[in-house]
């Protein structure tokens, strides 16, 4: 969805590519745009993207379809008439001026006229897929390979580039996000100014960049707001408590699915402006928020007040090695130390993002990885290795990527040993599941089994959609993944072989522990139970918004949620 200029309409599309234009003013429905889609093309969209023009009258409405590409519907807002319709590969993509807009398709770059369908510039590349970050008059700014790079639409010559790990236009400048620093360049490549920030760490993870007035926003290992005059931080969000972020105006907004839940940032303050479990769309004037949530829409006033002050979320929480004893992270990046009856023993902290597991908390500081008494708080040795992709097991097994390797150590009191190096078949893959002598490895929509030590591929299982999250059975007979669509995947990874589908909703799996034969779902942060023989749903909690879950024992689940800590018995 979008909110119209004007700041009287918002429009949303769902999945099938139909439109709906609401009248913010009273939240009628103004217009309805049908879809042109066929019954195939429905069956493989893959999700749908708005652009309108800068004229406010034509929208573009584009449906990514698997396989047979993508097609782009404009329409006329204010008479509701099909303009025209594009076909994938020529479907709008940046606007360019009033009538051209350029496209990214694989390896060419096209400049074209989307009134007159002329071809105006064609670029070809032979290293990587085109991904352009933004556009500024004829220059666009895209992502090489390791390279950050400007080029001119019109010439199809590269004006510079440099080796970054995530860049964004700011007005006339070029913001650089680098290991311990940002660099502003003018578009022809001049360095104006360099900035030193020593939170930016070193990681393997994607980073990204937004930028609002003299804020930069970087999405890596941590989410961080950094003042572009001095190089402060503003604020920061732990990585685990986000997956997007959009700089509007003045503010941000954070997305999170794992938590779902959206908040509205104050980029001068770091003040948390609204926070919400609805995708957010903001007004142009910054000061209404809206969500269409199926045929409901919503309306919050972002009224300037910082609701960061109540107590934060429980985001993350393990079983310690130590007998009745539950470990949790918070929103506030605090670790609690609580028994099973929920009584506090002791909190320490704040601590950087990393996984949580037995009695040991890891994280990433620089091309170190910082292990730590998750009990006292008390540092106790580091791994000098650059990782990331950290994973954790409760019997003390750190897993990590680096370079496309996943390295697995055994945790020990006073060192770390490496038990194995692993090479999956592709660099992007995640550790997604590790337990005992197993390890699962999750890329596009591939999961590897591996036995860890000696390191052997065991097998490759293969889904519609990539996995969200996974978890081996304590018998290590399965491993279950959970799905963005909703699927429940068990895998029998001793017969090495599909065992069952179990469709669970349409709602996203987040995260999910198995006991026996039950399994426990955060599914759109409601608690499920599921029975992995028979696919039926057992029992759910909807009470509280529940982040994480680790089961007690075989009719006890802890849950981390918005409230804190909560006990459930089945």
């Amino acid at each position: 969805m979008l909110v119209h200029p004007d700041g009287e309409r918002l429009i949303a599309a769902e999945h099938d590519g139909s439109v709906t234009v609401w009248n913010l003013a009273d939240g009628s429905e103004q217009r309805r745009l049908a879809t042109l889609l066929s019954a195939l093309e429905l069956s493989e969209s893959r999700g749908v993207h708005l652009d309108l023009h800068l004229d406010g009258v034509r929208l573009f409405s584009t449906v990514g379809i698997t396989d047979t590409g993508d097609v782009t519907h404009v329409w006329d807002l204010e008479t509701g008439h099909l303009i025209e319709r594009y076909e994938y590969p020529q479907v709008p993509g940046r606007f360019v001026g009033a009538h051209e807009t350029l496209t990214a398709n694989g390896l060419y770059l096209t400049l074209w006229n989307f009134e007159t369908g002329d071809t105006l510039r064609r670029t070809h590349r032979t290293d990587i897929s085109w991904h352009v970050l933004g556009v500024v008059d004829d220059d666009a700014l895209v992502r090489g390979r390791d390279t950050i790079e400007v080029w001119n639409v019109r010439s199809g010559t590269m004006r510079w580039s440099a080796a970054s790990r995530a860049a964004a236009i700011a007005g006339e400048l070029v913001v650089l996000a680098d290991p311990g620093q940002l660099t502003l360049r003018t578009r022809d490549g001049t360095e104006v100014r360099r900035i030193a920030v020593s939170a930016l760490a070193h990681d393997e993870l994607d980073w990204s960049l937004r930028v609002g007035g003299d804020t930069a926003v970087v999405l890596g290992a941590e989410l961080l707001a950094i003042d572009l005059t001095t190089g402060t931080i503003r604020w920061r969000i732990p990585r685990p408590s986000y997956a997007s972020a959009e700089v509007v105006g003045e503010v941000a907004i954070v997305w999170s699915p794992i938590e779902h839940v959206s908040s509205v940032w104050s980029l001068a303050t770091g003040a948390c402006l609204l926070r919400t479990p609805l995708k957010l769309e903001l007004s142009p004037d910054g000061t209404r928020a809206f969500a269409c949530d199926g045929a409901q829409l919503r309306e919050w006033v972002v009224d300037g007040r910082d609701h960061a002050d109540r107590g934060p979320a429980w985001l993350e929480i393990t079983v310690a090695a130590v007998p009745d004893v539950i470990i949790a992270r918070d929103r506030a990046r605090t670790i609690h130390v609580v028994d099973h009856d929920g009584v506090s023993r002791h909190t320490w902290g704040p601590v950087p993002a990393g996984p949580i597991a037995g009695a040991r908390v890891a994280h990433v500081e620089g091309k170190t990885v910082a292990i730590s008494d998750a009990l006292t708080g008390a540092r106790a040795y580091a791994i000098e290795r650059p990782l990331g992709s950290l994973a954790m097991s409760r019997e003390g097994l750190l897993a990590g990527l680096s370079r496309g390797e996943a390295s697995v150590w055994q945790l020990g009191e006073h060192a770390a040993e490496l038990i194995s190096a692993i090479r999956p078949r592709s660099e992007r893959a995640e550790v997604i599941a590790i337990h005992e002598s197993r390890i699962a490895l999750a890329y596009d929509k591939a999961i590897e089994i591996w036995r860890i030590a000696p390191p052997l591929r065991l097998h490759t299982f293969l889904s519609i959609t990539p996995a969200a999250c996974a978890a081996f059975d304590p018998e290590l007979r399965w491993l279950v993944s959970g799905h963005f669509d909703g699927a429940l995947l068990v895998r029998d990874i001793v017969g090495r072989k599909h065992h069952a589908t179990i469709e669970t909703g349409d709602r996203p799996i987040s995260k999910l522990a198995i006991q026996g034969e039950v399994a426990a779902v955060c599914a759109n942060c409601a608690l499920e139970l599921w029975d992995l023989a028979t696919g039926v749903k057992l029992d759910e909690w909807t009470d509280e918004n529940v982040y994480d879950l680790v089961w007690l024992d075989g009719e006890t689940i802890a849950c981390a949620t918005e409230a804190g800590l909560v006990i459930l018995r089945r």
